[in-house]
């Protein structure tokens, strides 16, 4: 399930039918199923595919930006931006070896570290 959640995030829709291809494969390959239990298996495949695609269309996708991004929008160095994450202090995504930011966690660490001013400008 998570894999999913996480193609829907991160993946176009042709990348989402290459890996569907991909398992596949590694279904085909397995000689324990039979033809039917194969079939099966390849009609749900193709209609979970289908309806992540129209989902994926249809919906709004969640605008991610990865670590340089967010340093720039923030104007910080990679450096802090991995103090920000060890404190605990921005959330973020982890894919194997980068990481993400989500327009919402972003906005929600410049929210807690606004300072409003006393002195208004004339």
């Amino acid at each position: 399930m998570y894999v999913i959640t996480w193609l829907k995030v991160h993946c176009d829709t042709a990348l989402l039918i290459s890996v569907s291809i991909i398992f596949l494969k590694i279904f085909s390959m397995l000689k324990s199923f039979n033809n039917n239990e194969i079939d099966l298996i390849k009609n749900q495949n193709k209609r979970s595919v289908e309806n992540l695609a129209s989902e994926q269309n249809s919906s709004a996708r969640i605008e991610t930006f990865t670590n340089k991004e967010a340093c720039s929008i923030l104007h910080v160095t990679p450096r802090t931006m991995s103090n920000y994450r060890v404190n605990g202090d921005i959330a973020y995504v982890k894919s194997v070896r980068r990481i993400f930011y989500t327009r919402p966690q972003l906005e929600e660490f410049i929210n807690r570290h606004s300072v409003n001013s006393k002195h208004q400008r004339r």
